[in-house]
């Protein structure tokens, strides 16, 4: 008699694995907002919030409030999963998205997409209000996810090396010899 009860708990939990959809992004997936800072004595940013997206679909936050930093973590829904490799997947984005002409002094936000594979990286550098509405809409998107409340707190982590990168890129990318889109 115990074994009937086993049993059917035994079928409950394969039949609820066997409906289970698999949802995987290419790859990683890290949406960055800072402020670019170039000025006569020093370059670099400051952080507005910072998201990293796993092939699984978790994430881990970083997210400036004033002088707060607060670290958190969560999972995509499926409908952003879709959204998320349906923009991955567009190919006719550029590189740069940035104002025409000398952005040496831009101090102004920049976004940013990495998109990690196995075949590769793929970085978008953008001004969100001077980008395509794909762009626009996929970083609408991921700033809800950013701003939802009830994230689970999560342990500081540590981004350094990764913005010192984009720190070189991002000057690079703004130097003076650079001009408008890529």
């Amino acid at each position: 008699m115990k074994q009937i009860p086993f049993f059917l708990l035994l079928l409950i939990l394969i039949s609820c694995g066997v409906n289970r959809e698999t949802r995987q992004l290419p790859g990683s997936f890290k949406y960055l907002s800072y402020h670019w800072n170039n000025t006569s004595d020093s370059v670099g940013l400051r952080l507005n919030h910072y998201i990293e997206i796993t092939k699984g679909g978790n994430y881990k936050i970083i997210m400036r409030n004033g002088d707060s930093t607060g670290y958190y973590y969560g999972f995509i829904d499926t409908a952003f999963f879709d959204a998320l490799n349906t923009f991955i997947a567009d190919a006719s984005l550029k590189s740069a998205y940035l104002p025409a002409g000398d952005n040496s002094k831009y101090s102004g936000p920049i976004s940013r997409f990495d998109d990690v594979t196995a075949t590769g990286k793929k970085v978008i550098t953008f001004i969100p209000d001077q980008s395509p509405e794909s762009i626009q809409k996929i970083s609408t998107q991921l700033d809800a996810i950013i701003n939802a409340s009830g994230k689970k707190v999560n342990n500081p982590f540590n981004i350094d090396f990764y913005l010192k990168s984009v720190i070189k890129e991002t000057n690079d990318l703004l130097s003076p010899s650079t001009t408008g889109n890529k």
